[in-house]
């Protein structure tokens, strides 16, 4: 019973894990976007426009790394919370 219990609770951690290489991932792909903006000889206005939309779509990104992060953290509390007092409960049991 346990086993399962983290079993699904790591299935959740690598889901997680999954998502939050996948934004870095998009995060850098736009960083490297504003590379080229900034090199490309485009007007100043035009650029401008550029950067700020990819900045918002960076910060977009940052956040949810955050609250998927943030999220992670509070699971994985939860689930050694949740393992401890069943490793009590058991200890108690055959007391």
């Amino acid at each position: 019973m346990l086993v399962s219990s983290i079993s699904s609770t790591g299935n959740y951690y690598n889901n997680n894990e999954y998502e939050i290489t996948r934004l870095e991932k998009q995060k850098a792909a736009y960083q490297k976007e504003l590379q080229k903006i900034n090199q490309s000889s485009e007007d100043a206005k035009t650029k401008k426009q550029k950067i700020e939309k990819i900045q918002m779509q960076i910060q977009k990104i940052e956040n949810q790394i955050q609250k998927l992060k943030s999220k992670k953290t509070n699971s994985k509390q939860a689930a050694v919370q949740g393992n401890q007092s069943t490793s009590e409960n058991i200890f108690d049991v055959r007391i």
